[in-house]
């Protein structure tokens, strides 16, 4: 199915409100979307150069048929593309062309990821200001989406800015709300970029420094809402608090153990964290000799740095931290 042949099966059917121009060539539009999955797989390739080149083509092509999500797609992807390759000035004219289009189209998703990749240019170029002004936007769209992934990955790379101002204490605060939103959405990898970025920071704060000389050189990462040539697709949003305890061993990791399904505490006066950071908001205190069932397990960057989910009689639900890897507390 091309975009000529099947214009309501398009990854953005959902925009009812983008009308379809009657003078719209069905065959004109399938050469558009074989010159736009080609020059993705060129970009695939390694060959980012001839891959501008075709979808420049499907663009044009997009253009005179009046076919906004041709173009929106052409758009997004030439702008990462050129970001990928270092040519900022052409990936932020295609990336602002591509904005007002989805906007039009009302693919928020996409809409979020453009801003959130507007505002990385941004920091990449040294302007916090309009970097923070262009992820602040993006994460308005992900909040009314209640989307986890842009949630998560603008509040980390906002760390990101904090970070590089020696700002460590808010920095922080970022990192662990977007810990969070990757946790509650059974994203393991991107939460294990989020964690390193947390180490980082909690080592800048206690003064202390790595025993891996690698860790201590390796600056904070940023983190993408969409694979490249994937921003035109929607991410399945997850309900925060979902993840259940077979999506967790699965998606989080386990680090070859079992999840209990119950834990005895057996030291006094535990903390419970917001996230699985023992630098998250602590929520409450856990008492000595209580039994509480374990909702979720989340095994961190090292072999000794596990937590678990639990949910306390009163309902409140958060993490507590295993520093022996064994559920004895």
């Amino acid at each position: 199915m091309g975009w000529g042949m099947a214009l309501f099966f398009s990854l953005f059917s959902f925009s009812a409100c983008v009308t379809t121009p009657s003078r719209q060539s069905p065959e004109k539009l399938d050469n558009a979307q074989e010159l736009h999955e080609e020059g993705k797989k060129l970009f695939q390739s390694g060959k980012p150069t001839e891959a501008l080149d075709l979808l420049g083509r499907s663009l044009a092509i997009c253009e005179e048929q009046g076919h906004k999500i041709c173009i929106a797609d052409n758009l997004n992807a030439m702008g990462l593309i050129y970001m990928a390759i270092h040519e900022t000035e052409k990936a932020l004219d295609a990336l602002k062309r591509a904005l007002p289009v989805n906007q039009e189209a009302k693919n928020w998703f996409a809409v979020a990821a453009i801003l959130n990749s507007l505002g990385k240019i941004e920091n990449d170029r040294g302007r916090d200001a309009e970097a923070l002004r262009y992820f602040n936007q993006s994460l308005e769209v992900s909040l009314k989406l209640k989307y986890p992934v842009g949630l998560g990955t603008t509040f980390n790379n906002i760390g990101k800015i904090y970070y590089h101002r020696k700002d460590y204490a808010q920095a922080l605060q970022y990192y662990n709300r977007a810990l969070e939103f990757f946790v509650a959405g059974g994203d393991r990898e991107r939460a294990r970029v989020v964690m390193g970025n947390i180490q980082l920071t909690e080592n800048h704060l206690s003064g202390e420094k790595s025993a891996d000389p690698a860790t201590q050189e390796k600056p904070p990462e940023e983190i993408t809402a969409a694979p490249p040539m994937d921003l035109h697709k929607k991410e399945e949003p997850a309900r925060p608090g979902t993840v259940g305890e077979e999506k967790a061993r699965v998606l989080l990791g386990s680090g070859g153990k079992e999840t209990p399904k119950e834990i005895t505490i057996k030291k006094d006066r535990l903390n419970l964290y917001a996230s699985p950071s023992t630098a998250s908001t602590v929520k409450g205190k856990v008492l000595m000799g209580g039994a509480y069932p374990v909702l979720d397990r989340f095994q961190g960057a090292g072999p000794e740095e596990v937590f678990f989910k639990i949910q306390l009689n009163n309902g409140k639900i958060g993490w507590i931290y295993d520093p022996e890897n064994n559920g004895n507390f």
